[in-house]
């Protein structure tokens, strides 16, 4: 097999600069857009999630959820935990204190026990909601 000359003398710098590749950084996270992080309906999570992206729990979470971004908890999640986040809609159940910065849509379905903060409030008829509620302007 054939070298060009170039490719034979290439400096060890340049050859390793060619052969590493670049962090994606959206990939690792650091973009605040970084699309959407989802917790399957047989998934379970204890401990404390920070993120940037929008999140979407099918499954259990106990513990905290911090994030800048939307949360969606669907008809299937239980989420037991702190939770701060921009949006806020919930269909399934969760417990615990609530700050959602912007807005909370609580479903039909839906179920919330705990004290939250937020900027607007949506209750859908055949929610259920045992707390106290904080309306904040501007950012919770």
């Amino acid at each position: 097999m054939e070298q060009s000359a170039e490719k034979m003398n290439a400096s060890p710098e340049a050859k390793e600069s060619v052969a590493t590749p670049k962090p994606d950084r959206q990939r690792l996270g650091e973009n605040s857009s970084g699309g959407t992080v989802t917790l399957g309906v047989d998934d379970r999570l204890e401990g404390k999630l920070i993120i940037r992206s929008d999140l979407v729990v099918l499954g259990s979470i106990e513990g905290e959820v911090i994030t800048t971004g939307d949360v969606s908890v669907e008809a299937t999640a239980v989420v037991k935990a702190r939770l701060e986040c921009r949006n806020l809609s919930i269909r399934g159940r969760v417990e615990g204190e609530v700050t959602a910065q912007q807005r909370l849509r609580l479903a039909g379905s839906g179920s919330l026990q705990g004290n939250i903060r937020v900027g607007k409030l949506h209750v859908e008829d055949g929610a259920t909601f045992n707390g106290t509620i904080a309306m904040v302007s501007g950012e919770a």
